[in-house]
């Protein structure tokens, strides 16, 4: 599949629109059980070097507790920037206690990326010019809607 994702990101150009990349069950699986991390962020490895702009952690049979969200972040420095969105789900009644989880990880992580943002010489490209879709920035945007 990730072959697929990169023949798409090659379609799509250096102009196109930015490209998601969800990793399903990343936090448990109905068939397989648990899933472990290490192939999860490798998996999100592969695809941000297949050149997707984002990749999204996926609890689509709502597995998740908020360590299993809060323990990725270690994976952040191996995924990198673009581990900037989650999908979560209520099954077991948890969803709202891992989208806060995965909100204050996000918080974290951006003040850390830009204090290294301020911190640098020379400040890259990219970090000027980043998504401001990340887990934290969606997470206000759902509270205003809730509000």
């Amino acid at each position: 599949m990730v072959e697929e994702v990169r023949k798409c990101v090659q379609l799509r150009g250096k102009a196109g629109p930015e490209i998601e990349a969800g990793v399903s069950t990343a936090f448990g699986c109905t068939m397989q059980g648990v899933v472990p991390e290490d192939d999860v962020v490798r998996l999100a490895v592969m695809l941000v070097d297949a050149g997707v702009d984002c990749v999204a952690l996926g609890d689509t049979v709502g597995y998740a507790n908020p360590a299993q969200i809060r323990s990725f972040s270690k994976g952040e420095g191996r995924i990198g920037a673009s581990s900037k969105a989650a999908h979560l789900h209520d099954t077991r009644g948890l969803g709202l206690a891992n989208a806060l989880a995965a909100y204050e990880e996000a918080c974290a992580i951006s003040t850390a990326r830009w204090a290294a943002w301020a911190a640098a010489p020379s400040r890259p490209a990219r970090a000027a010019t980043s998504s401001p879709r990340t887990w934290s920035s969606c997470s206000r945007a759902w509270a205003r809607r809730r509000a």
